[in-house]
């Protein structure tokens, strides 16, 4: 990357839209606002391996504007939700035996649990998204192009926490600076990787505590063929069944990268186990 180019893209976007729109905006939406921008290429497990290539795409229009992650309450402060899973959690017990009736119950409570996380990150993020929307609106009245040829105006992610939008740089340095929003960003092409699999899961935490890394134990992989040859599984791959009309000799990326996640020893894709 361009250090000096960076740097320019910095300062016209702080003179332009103010110091705390620059401090949140990241190096990637400073460069393409210059029309400097070149999608980076991740490493995928498995494809360097079958020589796999990657290509780059334009990123499509829109701004991804980041909120402050709402982390979930597990405290007994909440009273009341803390009362209704104990108590689900004490009449599961009392059933014992009934798995399928109990399994039920956990699956309710869970779906109850999402919805009300979803409700509250929703409400969270509203009231800046309507803004947005009214100054979209408003920015089109002015110009030539129909609103009703843009396939959104905001676009929200709860899952992420994130607003994808079409708003301009200005409606946007009007919010820039709301302790709501931590990043601005461009869309891009997601790429697979598993580096991180393991820490997002608390994999290594888990292989500590229980003194478990999965030796011994036999795992089906029913997805597209493993590379038997890839230097993190050593020789603990087996082919067994082929329910395809193909023939073995034809490895892929994805089973390849499945059987990583679950099982590699790779110094730097480490699998689950």
């Amino acid at each position: 990357m361009d250090k000096e180019l960076l740097k320019k893209a910095k300062k016209l976007i702080k003179d332009q839209y103010g110091e705390a729109f620059a401090k949140k905006a990241t190096d990637a939406f400073c460069l393409h606002n210059m029309g400097a921008f070149a999608i980076p290429v991740a490493r995928s497990f498995g494809a360097e391996s079958l020589n796999a290539t990657s290509t780059s795409e334009t990123p499509q229009s829109g701004v991804i504007v980041e909120f402050k992650e709402e982390t979930v309450q597990k405290s007994t402060a909440q009273n009341e939700s803390f009362t209704v899973s104990q108590r689900v959690s004490e009449f599961m017990d009392a059933l014992k035996g009934e798995e399928k009736l109990t399994f039920n119950l956990q699956q309710i409570f869970r779906q109850q649990k999402m919805k009300e996380y979803r409700e509250k990150i929703i409400k969270s993020i509203q009231p800046l998204n309507s803004f947005l929307e009214r100054n979209i609106e408003r920015a089109f009245t002015h110009g030539t192009k129909s609103l009703q040829q843009q396939p959104y105006l905001t676009k929200v992610c709860w899952l992420n926490q994130t607003v994808r939008t079409i708003a301009d740089s200005g409606s946007l340095a009007e919010v820039a600076s709301d302790p709501q929003i931590t990043k601005l960003d461009i869309p891009r092409k997601i790429f697979r990787e598993i580096n991180d699999t393991g820490n997002t899961l608390f994999a290594p935490q888990y292989r500590q505590k229980f003194s478990q890394k999965g030796k011994g134990i036999i795992a089906a992989v029913i997805d597209s063929e493993i590379a038997l040859n890839h230097n993190a599984f050593g020789n603990r791959v087996m082919h067994r069944s082929n329910y395809t009309k193909e023939p073995w000799g034809n490895p892929d990326s994805h089973g390849t990268g499945v059987a990583g996640i679950i099982g590699s020893e790779d110094n730097v894709f480490i699998g689950m186990a």
